[in-house]
């Protein structure tokens, strides 16, 4: 399993265009030996309870990301942060990755806040 998924995952990073078209045969792959490392992968102290207390004073939360959504999912899933996250954004949502202003400006399309409300 390991050289087949490693071969995958290289030619999924290093062809030109082979990003978009073979991700679905590749997440599967990555997620099975990414999750072997979520014991390593914790979120920062405290952040639940951030999170928690935000969501009680409706507001809203999303995740901006250059990783696919599978792969946000497993710690968040992990670690029962998801219920606090009404949107992810990640790679596979964007023609442009982070640092590009047009990965936050699709965040905020998502979560459609006032100006004023927004804390990055």
């Amino acid at each position: 399993m390991a050289l087949a998924y490693w071969l995958q995952l290289a030619e999924f990073l290093l062809v030109p265009g082979a990003r978009r078209s073979q991700l679905p045969g590749v997440l599967p792959l990555f997620q099975q030996e990414y999750a072997r490392f979520t014991g390593v992968i914790r979120p920062r102290p405290g952040i639940a309870k951030v999170l928690s207390t935000l969501k009680q004073g409706n507001s809203v939360t999303g995740v901006l990301s250059n990783q696919v959504r599978g792969v946000i999912d497993i710690p968040a899933l992990k670690y029962d942060l998801l219920e606090y996250i009404e949107v992810i954004v990640g790679d596979e949502d964007l023609e442009k990755s982070r640092p590009h202003a047009q990965a936050l400006l699709q965040l905020l399309r998502m979560l459609d806040p006032k100006p004023e409300e927004v804390l990055l």
